[in-house]
């Protein structure tokens, strides 16, 4: 149930609808669980994608989901609903969800309306559907980690350079993650196997080209900038590209080639002075891509609400993942 409240929502008025919802459920369920652990505040998702992933939270973690239109043209209101799960001893694990319409841009000018309404005393995450722009930045005061998918920026590059420098202006107060970051982790797993054999870890140090032929374009970003903040490459010139110097100063060139979803399956090699490695990875029952090479069971790409659900229940940043946007930074020049 939805109930629309007015025009110019109050915040009492919201937090008195919810109440009602949660006396609703308690004759239900003997009892709903009111402690939410967070705050997820979403922007620009639609429909069918917001609730397939919030899925994976119902009946596993209490939270208030507020949800924000990106669209500012639409009517400002309000409406108010809930789900809950039954628990353990009668008792329903709950979400709270807060559709908002705000008159400005709800993350520049507009965070009046939705930061009244957030749980106080409980971690906020910001979940971030398409590019992230600097107009953007004031929300961040209101929130403890921000979530975004490069997979939707059209500059993939342009996005982490920012959420590098995001990170450092923050001084650690903020924590970053991003799904394309989280969904591509056995494809880096695939790329160590590939150089367990002791003859392979030797070709390391002498690697002049690397090709992945899958994933999207941001994952494979993603994937060389790993590569060249785990072997101590450098980008080549300030613009972008994917072309690094190595340890030694010699040139190393990266290459994708026909995009798609990792699940899919993926091809890689490794082009040495004297030896190329190659790996293939088809996708099988929907499993990902970290299978190659011997017969250990691989590592399924999980879905958004698996990785969503890892975010959220941890206020920490991959270290990783901060070396990679390090080295987006450097490769996009100041």
């Amino acid at each position: 149930m939805a109930p629309s409240l007015n025009a110019s929502p109050d915040p009492r008025l919201i937090e008195a609808e919810i109440a009602r919802m949660r006396e609703r459920e308690s004759s239900s369920f003997g009892g709903g669980v009111k402690a939410n652990l967070f705050n997820l505040v979403m922007l620009g998702f639609p429909g069918a994608r917001s609730d397939e992933a919030l899925e994976a939270l119902l009946g596993r973690r209490p939270a208030r989901i507020i949800r924000l239109s990106s669209a500012t043209t639409e009517p400002a209101g309000a409406s108010v609903s809930g789900r809950c799960y039954p628990g353990t001893l009668d008792r329903g694990v709950c979400l709270e969800e807060i559709d908002l319409a705000p008159r400005a841009d709800p993350l520049a000018g507009g965070a009046g309306a939705w930061t009244p309404l957030l749980d106080r005393d409980i971690p906020t995450f910001l979940w971030v559907a398409g590019p992230w722009t600097p107009q953007q930045e004031p929300a961040l005061a209101h929130v403890d980690k921000l979530i975004v998918d490069s997979s939707w920026s059209g500059d993939a590059l342009v996005l982490l350079a920012s959420l590098h420098r995001l990170r450092e202006a923050a001084r650690g107060r903020l924590a970053i993650a991003d799904l394309a970051w989280s969904r591509s982790l056995p494809l880096r797993v695939a790329a160590a196997r590939c150089f367990d054999p002791p003859a392979a870890r030797e070709a390391l140090d002498e690697l002049t080209a690397v090709r992945l032929e899958g994933a999207t374009r941001a994952e494979a970003l993603l994937f060389f900038l790993w590569l060249a903040a785990r072997l101590g490459w450098k980008p080549r010139g300030a613009g972008g590209g994917v072309s690094f110097d190595d340890a030694a100063g010699r040139e190393v060139t990266a290459a994708h080639a026909h995009a798609g979803p990792l699940a899919e399956g993926v091809r890689l090699s490794f082009a040495a002075r004297d030896a190329v490695i190659e790996a293939a990875c088809p996708a099988i029952d929907g499993y990902g891509c970290a299978s190659i090479g011997d017969e250990r069971s691989p590592w399924r790409v999980a879905p958004d609400g698996e990785l969503l659900l890892a975010e959220v229940d941890t206020l920490t940043q991959d270290a990783l993942l901060g070396d990679a946007l390090a080295v987006a930074a450097a490769a996009r020049g100041p």
